[in-house]
């Protein structure tokens, strides 16, 4: 299983909208090597460019290749190619296309996209062609780069030790790629607690300890927040559902030191135990 950017340009096709339109979608593969390489069970995660528009670049939407690279006219299903996204005058980057089936969307930095900004100041990912190079539609990552994106989308923010461990580079050079098994979120859900959070008290803080991002860091830490799950993602049953009062805002020491006791219980002790000590 190989791991890939796909890039789009806002100005060239609407990427958001198509990435709202459809969880079926068709990309472009403009190199033979990569239309050979490319293949079911793929990881991809979709880029958008920064474009003349100035929108935030970054990795948007992550997804698996359902369908191999095949000319247009050969595609299983032709009509989610959404011909009339295309801004400029059918200005495909190739015939040839690869199949993905999109599994979660973020297109903002609220809905935890990552940004071409906080990525390129990881040393490994700095080095990704999609930073270096920056033109092309279709990039594959090595392992460590791999790994490395599907921890802090994630949201494993990985120090250097821990990246280090997780990788343990041996005195060979071997690199021991671990692999983990997630399960979805919905960015919409997180994006409504944080909406009705913010309306309920005028402002976004740590429910645990009061830590306000925008307070300490100005305008940097504007709207930034982490979620964190009462119930823990890994024991929901397939399908089921939840709600914005099983999600609860949190700082990321908090966030930290909940994950190291019971989800649930944790979290209200330590509400306790803090807001005792601000009174």
């Amino acid at each position: 299983m190989k791991t890939w950017i796909f890039q789009g340009n806002p100005d060239k096709f609407g990427i958001d909208e198509y990435l709202h339109k459809s969880r079926e979608i068709y990309w472009s593969v403009t190199i033979p090597k990569h239309q050979n390489e490319i293949a079911i069970g793929d990881e991809v995660y979709i880029w958008r460019a920064k474009g003349s528009q100035h929108a935030i670049s970054g990795i948007v939407a992550f997804g698996v290749v359902n369908e191999e690279c095949k000319p247009r006219e050969n595609l299983n299903n032709r009509l989610n190619l959404y011909d009339d996204l295309w801004t400029e005058s059918f200005s495909e980057a190739s015939n040839i296309k690869a199949g993905v089936a999109v599994k979660e969307v973020r297109l903002s930095p609220l809905d935890g996209m990552l940004t071409a900004e906080e990525l390129i100041k990881d040393p490994v990912l700095s080095k990704m062609q999609i930073l270096t190079a920056r033109v092309g539609s279709n990039f594959l990552l090595n392992e460590p780069q791999s790994q490395l994106i599907k921890n802090y989308w994630d949201g494993l923010n990985l120090d250097n030790k821990e990246q280090d461990d997780d990788f343990s580079i041996s005195k060979e050079g071997r690199i021991q790629l671990r692999l983990h098994k997630v399960r979805e979120r919905d960015p919409k859900l997180r994006r409504k607690a944080i909406e009705a959070f913010k309306k309920r008290n005028n402002s976004i803080f740590c429910e645990v300890c009061k830590f306000s991002f925008e307070e300490k860091y100005g305008i940097l830490g504007k709207d930034f927040i982490e979620v964190h799950h009462l119930k823990p993602i890994s024991e929901y049953e397939d399908n089921e559902t939840t709600s914005i009062e099983n999600l609860k805002l949190v700082c990321s020491n908090c966030h930290r030191m909940i994950h190291r006791g019971d989800s649930y219980s944790t979290f209200f002790s330590l509400k306790q135990k803090l807001f005792s000590n601000h009174i």
